[in-house]
């Protein structure tokens, strides 16, 4: 799915599953309580993804700006596609790994 413009989603007590999509801006995501999945996902932008009390699982995630994940309560994990100096990571996980 190509999306024109920016994505910004939130939901409570609830998984968020993005797949195969991209977008020319930025993708906010937000949740509780539940997983965050993020698969076969290219952004121009910028992704800005944050969960308290559920885990964050990226995979072949690609971004043209920054990719940054957070994580309260819960495991970051995943991979990327590109080159590290083409865009900047940011990951901060509290009682978790990264």
């Amino acid at each position: 799915m190509d999306i024109t413009g920016s994505v910004d989603a939130a939901t409570s007590d609830g998984k968020i599953e993005v797949t195969n999509v991209s977008a020319d801006k930025i993708l906010k995501l937000k949740t509780k309580n539940d997983d965050m999945i993020l698969s076969e996902v290219s952004i121009k932008g910028s992704i800005d993804a944050s969960i308290s009390n559920g885990n964050i699982e990226v995979t072949k995630v690609a971004v043209d700006d920054t990719l940054k994940l957070k994580s309260k309560n819960g495991d970051i994990t995943g991979t990327v596609k590109g080159s590290y100096d083409v865009f900047s990571i940011s990951s901060n996980a509290s009682k978790g790994k990264k």
